[in-house]
């Protein structure tokens, strides 16, 4: 498989893999296939300056890349990254694969399904987003006849989600199964998520899928909260998105890749340790108003991958979307790279902020 020999090979490139696992899945032996990243990656130590286009979205999952943008840890790695906005993962995957972008922002969700489907094409390189009470909420109108998910099955209600098959939809169906409510009584919808509470305001669906800032500011406007669907059970903290690219990139641009995955997990050490920095630096990619930023809930910024929790979320999904076949997760999974810059980087301003949502991860964590 293309991307079980990937995570092995990408270690090739600094000599060395052991460094870079924490915690070995349970019954695992060390993958193979260390010479693919040395094949096709003759400078392993390259500084040539590249451009990449990165798949970016208007939520706090993305933080962690403008964080690593706004204080050079791009231009430290003598890296360009220009953020396109994506709907969700799945859009993404496309223009990533049609060669639109070199990276993305994806749903963990919607990349087991692409894995599933067609084995060896994606990896993942960094953690971006975990869920935590609060985060990630069904919602409705302020006047909606529907008051709980079981009001579902007796209505035409389309519940709007920024993907079908994606980290919206599996949340969903897991909410209305603990709630009694057989998900094949509910339709879904795509909207973008800035645009869910126009979506509502016009009817043209009744509850929608939110991620914050959205949540916070459509209550603001009187809509109410039908649902948290990322607090307890089998949904209790799951991960939600990583930053990830196809194998085929990877594969034969080692070093990029290993550039980009620094300045990334070194955002997202800035995101996980100091909640006024991803408040400050959201209010340049999002439109929400700054006083009610201050008041969203935030989810967790992992700053290693936690296979177990990712393997959890794999079985959902082979459940709940009934793939023909399992994910094999720690295959997808690109461990960190020595923490070598390839630039000088400019001092990070000192923080004193204590963190508000620490990573639950101590990059593999805890298998």
């Amino acid at each position: 498989m293309t991307v079980l020999l990937l995570s092995a090979a990408l270690g090739a490139c600094t000599g060395n893999t052991d460094h870079q696992v924490t915690s070995a899945p349970r019954g695992a032996a060390p993958t193979a296939g260390t010479k693919a990243c040395a094949a096709t990656s003759d400078a392993r130590a390259s500084t040539e300056p590249v451009t990449l286009k990165v798949g970016v979205m208007p939520i706090a999952d993305s933080a962690a890349f403008y964080i690593a943008m706004k204080k050079g840890y791009f231009t430290a790695e003598r890296l360009t990254v220009e953020p396109v906005t994506v709907q969700g993962g799945g859009p993404a995957i496309n223009m990533m694969k049609g060669g639109q972008l070199q990276a993305s922002i994806v749903n963990y969700v919607t990349a087991f399904i692409a894995q599933s489907k067609s084995p060896g094409t994606l990896t993942v390189i960094a953690p971006a987003y975990q869920g935590a009470p609060g985060a990630f909420k069904l919602m409705t109108t302020p006047n909606s006849p529907i008051h709980r998910l079981a009001d579902l099955a007796t209505t035409d209600t389309k519940v709007a989600v920024a993907t079908l098959h994606s980290v919206g939809t599996l949340t969903t169906k897991m909410a209305l199964k603990a709630e009694g409510v057989s998900d094949g009584r509910v339709a879904f919808a795509e909207v973008a998520l800035p645009d869910m509470s126009h979506n509502l305001d016009q009817g043209m669906t009744g509850v929608a899928w939110m991620t914050e800032p959205f949540i916070t500011d459509w209550r603001d406007r009187g809509g109410r909260e039908l649902y948290d669907v990322v607090m307890a059970g089998e949904a209790a903290l799951l991960p939600i998105a990583g930053w990830g690219l196809t194998a085929d990139y990877a594969r034969n641009n080692c070093d990029i890749v290993q550039r980009l995955q620094r300045a990334l997990l070194r955002g997202q050490h800035d995101a996980a340790a100091d909640r006024a920095e991803v408040l400050d630096v959201m209010r340049t990619y999002t439109k929400i108003k700054p006083d009610v930023l201050q008041r969203i809930t935030l989810g967790r910024f992992p700053t290693q991958f936690n296979v177990a929790d990712l393997r959890h979320l794999a079985s959902l999904v082979y459940t709940y979307e009934q793939l023909d076949k399992p994910v094999d997760v720690k295959a997808m999974l690109v461990p960190a790279p020595l923490p070598t810059i390839t630039a000088p980087m400019s001092p990070a301003p000192a923080t004193t902020s204590p963190a508000a949502t620490p990573s639950s991860s101590p990059m593999l964590g805890r298998s």
